[in-house]
């Protein structure tokens, strides 16, 4: 079993590469990204080398409970055969086990937000009351997973409906088990934050891994502002009718946190 625990420097710093060495009981620490690699119990008798690339502007931890099959796999298949450099054999084992759920929510990862949509309508019924609301529609996607999350939420807390104070959870397709997505969305500075739970069991089944990933972006709006006054405004009538639309924009989210429970 081991524990393995990223640290990176300041915050807001750019993504770290960060490399590590499993060599039977022996640990190593590489002063690039400070990382400690704690083996409890080694199955691990043939040096491997492993990269990783992370997003990781706050310190980030990955906890693994459990060492990934692919990589003992590819020792027990070194250990048979002839000696081969290590990073042929770990490309190999790439190779042979393809992308998969856990490769791809390591590494470079970010979710794409496609179609995000805010449009608002502020209606008078008599020049002191008003029934006023706003929209936010989009869809994340996570290129670990396949299916996508689609978001929505509607709030009437006037001006901008949307202060960032408030999550709202996105819907998964019906099965899916073991994941959550919630986001929150500021009007006034454009930040949309998003906060996702997925499983994959690609590795290995009775063992899946759970990941948790935080990101950010700041989104520019391009919107109409359009209103409407009834010049022969009655009782019973609207009085007024304001419209604001924004055109949809896509958008890459890099994640600020990102954890993994095995």
């Amino acid at each position: 079993m081991a524990r393995l625990q990223f640290r990176n420097g300041k915050p807001g710093g750019s993504p770290c590469a960060m490399r590590y060495c499993i060599a039977g009981n022996r640990h190593k620490q590489l002063p690039l990204a400070q990382l400690h690699l704690k083996i409890e119990q080694s199955l691990i008798s043939t040096f491997l080398l492993l990269d990783l690339t992370l997003f990781c502007p706050f310190i980030q931890t990955v906890k693994m409970y459990a060492l990934i099959p692919a990589l003992l796999a590819a020792a027990a298949s070194v250990s048979a055969a002839p000696a081969v450099a290590p990073a042929v054999a770990l490309a190999a084992a790439r190779d042979t086990n393809g992308p998969g759920c856990t490769s791809a929510s390591l590494g470079s990862f970010e979710w794409s937000i496609q179609g995000f949509d805010f449009h608002a309508s502020y209606i008078f019924t008599t020049p002191a009351h008003q029934n006023s609301w706003g929209y936010v529609n989009f869809n994340l996607t996570n290129p670990a997973v396949p299916y996508v999350a689609s978001c929505s939420a509607s709030s009437n807390q006037l001006n901008d409906f949307f202060y960032g104070t408030m999550p709202y959870k996105c819907t998964l397709p019906d099965g899916v088990k073991g994941g959550s997505t919630l986001f929150d969305f500021s009007r006034p500075s454009g930040e949309l934050r998003v906060n996702q739970t997925w499983t994959c069991n690609d590795q290995d089944p009775q063992y899946p891994t759970t990941f948790t990933g935080y990101g950010a972006v700041n989104l520019t709006l391009e919107c109409t502002d359009d209103t409407w006054m009834n010049p022969n405004w009655t009782i019973g009538q609207i009085y007024s009718d304001r419209e604001v639309k924004c055109a949809p924009v896509d958008a890459i989210i890099k994640p600020y946190q990102l954890t993994a429970v095995a």
